[in-house]
């Protein structure tokens, strides 16, 4: 940021104020990348619990299982469904159950885990011998989503890596890119900044040119104390309709843009008195002559 700004400099200017970037401005969108990269690896967890042989294989046959257990479970009488529940309490006091619904989960659990067992031995080849293929496999009663991410898995995979890039790396590497590349101070005679880097605006407003400095703050810029600035040249219009523009004279994640702006307001109207004076005085030596 020096060097940009001090080789701007002319032999009698000085840096009166630097702006002074917060590193807090990238604290949102490191979080959102955090997030997404967090909800990618889940889903990432759970298409290859679908899209693995073993996953297939342990929910398949556990939904078929628990299929027939349902179908005979319907002619059970009220009482029946007691004495299993109690039976099933005193051989898992541990883990006792209080009602059918709880039961059956227990069912499933141990189904699953039965299966998980078969392929810890088996492994590959009980995937061949049970469900050799994916057609097999979906008529063995996936739901929709199952059978795309079994049909489509690596497709789903690259689609949501490419998502996670949009939305989490992207915006992110976007507002860092923006963070790092602005540079603005307030000398004795002008403001001079830039800010861009493929895109490069410059901003070199002498005082005199200079109406007002505006400072505004979203919810967060508020909570961690970091604004974005503009400098509003003569004539200029303030912010667009309430919303900051990201432009060659708005500057954003400013942590000293209050300072920054009374330090401007004032050389403004130090320069302005100045240039009175030097009026005043060149119409009395005019009228004096």
């Amino acid at each position: 940021m020096s060097m940009y700004i001090e080789n701007n400099l002319t032999k009698d200017e000085r840096v009166v104020m630097k702006a002074q970037k917060s590193w807090l401005y990238l604290l949102m969108p490191a979080i959102w990348l955090v997030l997404i990269f967090v909800l990618a690896i889940v889903a990432q967890v759970y298409i290859s619990k679908y899209t693995s042989h073993e996953g297939l294989y342990v929910e398949i046959s556990t939904a078929e299982k628990m299929s027939e257990f349902d179908s005979d479970s319907r002619s059970l009488s009220e009482s029946e469904k007691e004495q299993w529940i109690t039976l099933y309490n005193e051989e898992n006091p541990e883990t006792p159950v209080s009602n059918w619904s709880a039961f059956r989960k227990k069912v499933e659990e141990q189904y699953r885990q039965q299966y998980r067992d078969e392929w810890a031995e088996e492994g590959e080849a009980l995937f061949e011998r049970t469900l050799g293929n994916k057609a097999e496999a979906e008529e063995a009663g996936m739901g929709f989503f199952q059978q795309l991410l079994v049909n489509g898995g690596t497709y789903v995979n690259i689609v949501l890596w490419v998502l996670f890039i949009l939305i989490g790396i992207l915006p992110f590497v976007r507002r860092l890119l923006l963070w790092l590349s602005i540079n603005l101070a307030l000398t004795n005679k002008r403001i001079v900044g830039k800010v861009g880097i493929l895109r490069v605006n410059s901003l070199d407003f002498h005082l005199d040119k200079i109406d007002h400095v505006q400072i505004k703050a979203s919810l967060f810029g508020n909570l961690f104390h970091y604004y974005t600035l503009r400098v509003v040249s003569v004539g200029g219009a303030g912010f667009d309709n309430g919303r900051t523009r990201t432009d060659k004279d708005t500057f954003v994640g400013i942590s000293n843009a209050q300072e920054f702006k009374d330090m401007a307001t004032r050389a403004i109207e130090l320069h302005a008195e100045e240039a009175r004076k030097a009026q005043a005085e060149e119409i009395a030596r005019a009228m004096g002559k």
